[in-house]
Formats: structure tokens, C-alpha cells, sequence
């Protein structure tokens, strides 16, 4: 089985498969399905609000208070979701989208990155919202509506697939770039 991504929340493992997404038992020491459709993608999970929402192949999953799915919009496939404590991030294949509410009302911010890359992964790092790009890393603050380019000390053309804060250390990971 493909794993895309993994997450942690309140001390269980996920797992972000291409047949859907997946809890770690402890106890059982098995994986429970938590979520999935025939040939459902799952590329990414966050937690925002009380709620995982999910970035598929079919748009994005939440999960309502009662456990149950609902598809809400977009309905692009979803290369991965992320959040912050204020928003949530979506990234398509073509464009970095940004819902400030439940996730139902989405608005593009791809303005100053470029069109025919797409955005791995969205983190908030000390007040700056920084996006991993196939080019570098991008950077803006909540007040600002253009990304600008932020790769001071990195390769020219440096894929940054991963971004993580650990310990107040941005730690990144890459994939080569032909």
C-alpha cells in the first residue's frame, strides 16, 4: 500500500494512503480504516477546528462531529491540505487556495508564486506563512497578499517537498528536480 503522508493527532498515527485514511491501534498493533471510497487517493489530513479534513483525488473530505464524511468544496483533486491555527491551506495542482472559515468558501492566494508549479506544503513559522515550492521556499505574512520568494542559502531550483518546524528549527526535505 502507497503512503502519501503521515499525521499525528492526540497521540494517534494516521496514515494518508492511495485507498484512504488510515488510524494505528496500539493496542491491536493494526491500522483501522477511518475514511475511504474505491479508488480514493488520500494525499494529505489536517486537523482545524475540531475536524480533519482530508486532500483527495476528489476534492476534500471533513469529518462531521458525528464521525461521518462529507465531500465539501473544492472539487479539484488535492495535492495536500494543511492549517494553522486561523485558516486552512488547500493545494491543487495549479493553485494554492486559503478558506478562513469551515472549509465550505475558498479564495486563491497564488499571487507572486509560480503558475505552472504547485505548492507541496503551507506552514506557519514564527508570523510567516511559508509555502515549499519545486523552486524554493516562498514566504509572506498574514497581512501580505504576495508571496515573494525566500531561498537565501539554498540551491537554485531547490524542491522543497516538506517543510516542518521542529524545536523553532525550519527543517525542510527536497526531491531532485530534473
Amino acid at each position: 500500500m502507497t503512503i502519501r503522508r503521515f499525521c499525528e493527532y492526540n497521540n494517534v498515527l494516521y496514515a494518508c494512503t492511495n485507498d484512504g485514511f488510515y488510524s494505528y491501534d496500539k493496542i491491536s498493533d493494526s491500522w483501522n480504516l477511518e475514511f475511504g471510497q474505491n479508488s480514493l487517493q488520500t494525499n494529505g489530513a489536517t486537523f482545524f477546528n475540531g475536524s480533519f479534513y482530508l486532500a483527495t483525488n476528489r476534492g476534500i473530505f471533513t469529518q462531521k462531529a458525528d464521525k461521518s464524511w462529507i465531500n465539501s468544496s473544492p472539487q479539484f483533486s488535492m495535492h495536500n491540505i494543511s492549517s494553522d491555527k486561523n485558516h486552512l491551506y488547500a493545494m491543487t495542482y495549479n493553485e494554492l487556495l486559503l478558506s478562513s472559515t469551515d472549509g465550505k468558501n475558498w479564495q486563491s492566494i497564488q499571487s507572486g508564486l509560480p503558475k505552472e508549479l504547485y505548492t507541496f506544503n503551507v506552514l506557519n513559522h514564527n508570523n510567516l506563512i511559508l509555502a515549499g515550492q519545486w523552486d524554493g521556499i516562498y514566504k509572506k505574512t498574514n497581512n501580505n497578499t504576495m508571496w515573494e520568494l525566500s531561498s537565501n542559502g539554498l540551491p537554485a531550483k531547490f524542491a522543497v517537498t516538506n517543510l516542518k518546524a521542529y524545536n523553532n528549527i525550519l527543517i525542510i526535505s527536497t526531491s531532485e528536480r530534473k
